[in-house]
């Protein structure tokens, strides 16, 4: 009985190492799994003096920059975009590395006005920016590290280099004047993305990422996104955009092209001694119109009724989804029906946007509303991941005033110093990258 009991206990004891030694390899096979995941996304991407960048760091402003720019999020859009958001993250570390050093700091009234700026250049909606992020899966601190970065970066500019910029009146006056012989010749209204470049290598890798960008520009990506994100030019926090120019007032690198190209179109990558642009002409008009400064200026507040697209989605689901929202607002009379449809059938995005002046809204926003009657609902448009129809509920066209000469000569000078501070930035940054240690692990 006792060798029974006893040969009983040494089989429960073989049988109970066995099941421990298989939960253990189980564990460790799990173990080892999340690891592997862990190791992958906490993988360096690339070190930046004493920081790195990491792979999550990179796919998070991919994931972004495809929600924002409108491109398919495949693996093709990713990896065409991969070395480019590598160098705008690298960029990035090093402003806000130059700010620690100098102790100079975003505040949250400098970060509001960041996100209220956002949401208004990417038709987001006042407020519309914490839902966008969560349909899309990106968390909020990459849009909040990028907008840092951006404000940083312009008081450090402005902190060193204004005290030494000086704008002559005689440059002045020879603008002035040159504003006045174009009185009646065409003017363009430009966008830019500026790839900056100091050799003759560097302009041939310049050009190819202005290729790469075209090609991301012309299967659908938003123009305003990608200067956001890659130009090296002031502009960029603007979407790229220069404003309204003359040809003489654009150069004698982008001023011919401008002048060539159609309303809606974008160049081929333009090479400069100090970059490459990519231009492109959103609008053309008459110098010296009033009516045109009319629209510029004229207040508008806006409805919208917003249809949340998922991602991946189908040409011919977006095609339903248009009509749809035809049908919703067919029977809209004013902004309060509006509202009413956006709550039944809309997203949490429908509702007012806020006012405006036509001038600020962007290409697409500008679009739909400006010839708008009031009270009438726009056509639905695609726009980023969704459809929205647009309305009018109040405008307010502006008595305008010419102005005097010394404000146009004080708007003179404030842009010629807002051009010579850019160019101090570029160089300011590519010294920044000369003095740094930067280590692409990509």
């Amino acid at each position: 009985m006792i060798e029974r009991t006893n040969c009983i206990w040494q089989f429960c004891d073989q049988r109970w190492r066995l099941c421990v030694r298989t939960v253990a390899a189980t564990v460790l096979l799990i173990a080892a799994s999340f690891a592997a995941n862990a190791q992958q996304t906490l993988r360096i991407a690339a070190v930046v003096n004493d920081e790195m960048v990491s792979i999550f760091d990179l796919h998070a402003r991919t994931s972004l920059i495809i929600a924002l720019s409108g491109l398919p999020n495949t693996a093709e859009s990713r990896r065409r975009l991969t070395r480019q958001v590598l160098i705008s993250l690298i960029d990035d570390k090093l402003r806000l590395q130059e700010a620690k050093l100098a102790s100079i700091t975003a505040s949250k009234a400098e970060m509001d006005r960041g996100v209220a700026d956002f949401e208004r250049q990417y038709n987001l909606g006042k407020g519309g920016l914490a839902d966008f992020l969560k349909r899309n899966g990106v968390e909020r601190s990459v849009v909040d590290e990028q907008l840092e970065a951006d404000i940083v970066w312009r008081k450090i500019v402005r902190a060193r280099f204004r005290p030494s910029v000086h704008v002559s009146d005689e440059e002045v006056e020879a603008i002035v004047a040159e504003l006045e012989r174009n009185r009646g010749k065409p003017e363009h209204l430009v966008s830019e993305v500026f790839l900056p470049a100091a050799t003759e290598q560097g302009l041939a890798e310049a050009e190819k990422l202005a290729g790469r960008l075209i090609q991301q520009i012309q299967s659908g990506a938003n123009f305003a996104a990608i200067a956001r994100n890659f130009s090296q030019s002031s502009t960029a926090a603007a979407g790229g955009s220069l404003g309204w120019n003359s040809s003489g007032q654009l150069g004698s690198v982008i001023g011919p092209i401008a002048q060539r190209l159609q309303p809606g179109q974008v160049s081929a990558p333009i090479r400069a001694e100090d970059g490459v642009y990519i231009v492109k002409v959103r609008k053309r008009r008459i110098a010296g119109e009033t009516a045109a400064a009319a629209i510029e200026n004229t207040i508008v507040t806006l409805n919208q009724v917003h249809l949340a697209l998922p991602p991946g989605v189908s040409e011919a689901d977006v095609q339903r989804t248009l009509e749809q929202a035809r049908g919703l607002v067919s029977t809209a009379k004013n902004c309060t029906d509006l509202e009413a449809i956006g709550k039944r059938g809309g997203s949490p995005l429908s509702g007012e946007l806020g006012t405006f002046r036509i001038g600020q809204l962007s290409p697409q926003m500008r679009s739909m509303v400006e010839k708008l009657p009031v009270s009438l609902p726009s056509r639905p448009v695609r726009s980023g991941d969704g459809v929205i129809v647009l309305m009018v509920c109040k405008k307010q066209v502006p008595q305008i005033k010419k102005r005097t000469p010394e404000q146009v000569r004080d708007s003179v000078r404030e842009r010629l110093i807002a051009q010579r501070l850019s160019l101090a930035a570029r160089r300011y940054m590519r010294d920044l990258k000369r003095a740094s240690f930067i280590d692409v692990r990509l």
